[in-house]
């Protein structure tokens, strides 16, 4: 029942695209079965879109289920039609299983997950290998490595002809689906627990964050007004700097006016020094007169009684300034 399930939905697709058509929301909800309980029939075809000529790939907008959606769709990337291979391959884990994709994962986990592409559903151990290695083809994170769904069906042909899966009782193989649901439930609690360590360490990262940013803005504060002082002694400095030249250039002006005025002072000095000399040496020269005339009265007596001369007959000298006045 997987097997023929499994190749009806890739006949279904494989025609879509031959027909130059992507579905884009290729999921178990979407594919309908018939009355007769053994035919399926894909459905919902509204957000199908027409591939450029070629299979080139194209910008494609965000569309479609996040557990079935490719990471390239999730990173808003340009999309070729391997989107529908990778939603083929969850939809071959949902009939492989019996179990719904990320049951119980947070969506902004498993979008995260698969657009990073650190996330892909968890494959039982015991699932056979071809089932296994065509899982593992429709999620590779490279679109151009995946097969195409002609490739896909001569791969279920050889698991169809090859292997003892198809010939599996349908009671056994329900009983191996129990066993694989309760591996897949505790892949998911592992997921979830992971997804928990996971905020912690974001939230811890957050937190860490915002401390770094409140010491940087405290940081910040105080070099602002450290700048601010210096800014302010910088102006305090340039504006005595300013006063001391200015200071300097009318000490400088003082000093060129005292240098001009310096030659007329001199000639000035010199001529009140010459006057003043001269009347030095008039009063030098009438010091002079009185010694004589002193010595003259101390040898005048003894001249006198020698020479048998009187006082009145004794020749009087009379000082320079005197002569000099009867003369004028």
């Amino acid at each position: 029942m997987v097997l023929d399930w499994a190749r009806q939905i890739a006949n279904g697709m494989h025609y879509l695209h031959e027909k130059g058509m992507v579905h884009r929301d290729l999921k178990s909800p979407n594919i309908l079965i018939a009355q007769d309980k053994r035919t399926l029939k894909i459905s919902d075809f509204g957000t199908c879109r027409e591939l450029k000529s070629g299979g080139h790939s194209t910008k494609m907008s965000f569309t479609g289920t996040v557990a079935w959606m490719a990471p390239e769709i999730i990173r808003s990337e340009a999309c070729t039609d391997k989107i529908d291979v990778w939603s083929f391959g969850v939809c071959l884990w949902e009939l492989l299983t019996g179990e719904m994709p990320y049951k119980g994962v947070d969506v902004g986990a498993v979008v995260y997950g698969v657009g990073s592409g650190k996330l892909t559903l968890p494959i039982p151990q015991s699932a056979p290998d071809g089932f296994t290695l065509l899982l593992k083809q429709c999620w590779n994170t490279q679109p151009k490595h995946r097969p195409s769904f002609r490739q896909i069906l001569a791969h279920l042909d050889i698991l169809r002809d090859d292997t003892e899966f198809a010939a599996t009782p349908d009671d056994e193989f329900f009983h191996t689906q129990v066993r694989w649901r309760r591996e897949i439930v505790e892949r998911y609690e592992e997921m979830r627990l992971a997804e928990s360590q996971l905020r912690e360490r974001e939230a811890r990262l957050v937190r860490q964050r915002e401390e770094e940013l409140q010491h940087a803005a405290e940081v910040r504060e105080l070099y602002e007004k450290k700048l601010l002082e210096t800014t302010q002694l910088l102006q305090e400095l340039r504006e005595m700097e300013n006063r001391l030249r200015k200071r300097d250039r009318d000490l400088e002006r003082r000093l060129s006016t005292a240098a001009r005025r310096a030659p007329n002072s001199a000639k000035k000095k010199n001529g009140r020094g010459g006057r003043d000399s001269r009347r030095k040496r008039r009063s030098a020269g009438s010091g002079n007169w009185e010694q004589l005339a002193a010595q003259d009265v101390a040898v005048r007596a003894p001249a006198c009684s020698a020479n048998g001369l009187s006082d009145e007959e004794w020749p009087v000298l009379e000082p320079a300034a005197t002569v000099t006045t009867s003369l004028a």
